[in-house]
Order: C-alpha cells, then structure tokens, then sequence
C-alpha cells in the first residue's frame, strides 16, 4: 500500500517539478536579456549623486583635495559619458576632447560586466538597472585613493 501512494506521489510531483524548474529558467532568460537590452545605450554619469554617494574613503579623499584640482576633476567628471552599443562596442567619453574605444560584455548573471579597454579587462559590476538609470560597482583596490566605487548614471539616449 505504501509503494502504490510513493508511486503516485511521485507521477505527480516529478512533472510539477519539473514544469516549476522549465518556468524558472525561462524567467531567468529573460531577465538576462531585459538588462542586455537595458544596458544599450548612452549614459551620461550623475557627478553630484556619486560624490554624494561616495564610501567614507572616497568622501576622505576628496576633502583633501586642492580646489584648483577638484575644478579640474568636475569638469572632468561632469561630462563623462558612456555608450554601450549593440554589437558589443563601448565608448567612454572622458572629456569634450578625449575618448576611449572598447567592447563590453555583460555575463549570464546578469549582473558582471567586462570593459576591455587597451587590452586590458576591466570586472564591473551592475548593481541597479532601469530604462532611466543605472548604479555601476566599478570596484577596484580596497585601499587605492578612489572618489568612486560607484558611478550613478542617468540615460541620455539609445
């Protein structure tokens, strides 16, 4: 009697599971393809939201920062923007007069991102995505003197 209600049991718990894991999987594809089609674009970063953002050490560091320096870096900082293109290109826009190629590739969490730059490969990380915005963990050392670890973003066009 016992194996009659195991088996029966199971006939009907093994299909559920399994439509359960087939419905999960898809959502999951389709969240890493709505942030691959969230993150094509152009992003204009937002100065005043990352500095006011800024870890203790980011905020420390600016402080000490000379005034003729810190004009250099807002105007810098304020103009700094960056294109995500369909085909995998990446443009970072440092300033009016400078700009860097690359490729960018966003991995299947969802979540990483590698720039590669002048041949170098740069982790990032997507904390937050919208139509509108976007919160990038940009990392790095721990103990460097950084002002950001993150960039705020705001998008400025597709």
């Amino acid at each position: 009697m016992k194996s009659i209600v195991a088996t029966t049991i199971t006939r009907r718990i093994v299909p559920v599971l399994w439509i359960l894991t087939l419905i999960t999987s898809s959502l999951k594809a389709q969240d890493a393809s709505k942030n691959d089609e969230l993150i094509i674009g152009t992003w204009a970063l937002d100065y005043n939201l990352s500095i006011s953002q800024a870890d203790i050490a980011g905020k420390a560091h600016y402080d000490t920062i000379n005034y003729e320096r810190k004009s250099r870096i807002i105007d810098s900082f304020s103009q700094r923007k960056i294109a995500f293109q369909e085909d995998g290109t990446y443009t970072l826009v440092i300033n009016a007069g400078y700009q860097v190629n690359g490729t960018w590739e966003l991995q299947s969490d969802n979540k990483t991102l590698y720039i590669v730059l002048d041949g170098r490969k740069i982790e990032q990380r997507i904390e937050e995505i919208s139509k509108t915005s976007m919160v990038l963990y940009l990392g790095g050392d721990q103990s460097a003197n950084q002002l950001f670890r993150k960039w705020y973003l705001n998008k400025v066009g597709s």
